[in-house]
């Protein structure tokens, strides 16, 4: 279940300054040039759309989206799941995230970055995309040296783009497929 994510601002940074320094966690802190630090959320969504995943009362992640209102874009998505495992409801919520951008908010497109080194996060957004775009349009090739730390030097980095007008066209073809095989049942 997704929850305004402002409210929960003590437990969501105790779970960030614990990854913060992790095997798990450390191409997170790299690749999501918006990262703010450790301080408040805003309980405004009005520039930074902020939700966790709940799992009954346990935090499972946070889900954040930076947002220009005027031109109805997302220039930075970020997800990152506290349990260090891959969690269904989590999954499930992240594509709620990704559909409340979209049929809420009317956000034109979205964008955000992974480090290629980020296996793990590579696939689960290629996964996303590929259920609502053409992979082949939505990821760009590699990013030479898109970020550089002190620890790993100059890494890579995928861009990720998802139009509205590409999701829409998934969803009515899905929702067309889903009408017709109870159509045929």
């Amino acid at each position: 279940m997704l929850d305004r994510a402002y409210k929960y601002n003590d437990r969501i940074n105790e779970y960030l300054r614990k990854l913060y320094d992790t095997e798990y966690a450390k191409y997170y802190f790299i690749s999501n040039p918006y990262y703010d630090g450790f301080d408040n959320i805003p309980e405004s969504d009005y520039s930074k759309i902020s939700r966790v995943s709940m799992d009954n009362d346990k935090i499972l992640g946070l889900m954040t989206a930076t947002i220009s209102r005027e031109s109805r874009l997302i220039t930075n998505l970020s997800l990152i799941n506290f349990t260090e495992k891959t969690n269904y409801i989590f999954s499930k919520d992240a594509i709620s995230f990704i559909d409340y951008l979209f049929n809420s908010e009317k956000v034109e497109s979205i964008t955000w970055y992974a480090c290629t080194e980020n296996k793990k996060a590579v696939r689960i957004y290629d996964s996303i995309i590929s259920k609502y775009a053409d992979i082949r349009i939505a990821k760009s090739t590699p990013v030479r040296n898109a970020y550089y730390t002190n620890k790993l030097g100059y890494l890579d980095a995928y861009v990720y783009t998802l139009l509205s007008s590409e999701y829409r066209n998934k969803i009515s073809h899905k929702l067309t497929n889903d009408a017709h095989s109870l159509t045929r049942g």
